[in-house]
């Protein structure tokens, strides 16, 4: 049995719709939302001013 030509062109746009919709749930997943705060003490517990620090990933050797 032939279907008419907009039942094919329906389920096609909403097969699109799906992915498109599962594409964006799973790059929102990709933000970077991290952050990381401290002070900088030395061995007598003062607060070291001035102080610079340098993150460092152990993985990839990759410094920020």
């Amino acid at each position: 049995m032939n279907r008419p030509a907009h039942s094919w062109i329906l389920r096609s746009s909403l097969a699109l719709a799906f992915c498109a919709v599962l594409g964006v749930v799973s790059l929102q997943a990709q933000v970077d939302t991290g952050s990381i705060t401290g002070t900088v003490t030395d061995p007598s517990g003062a607060v070291v001013s001035g102080a610079k620090v340098t993150l460092l990933n152990e993985d990839t050797g990759a410094s920020l």
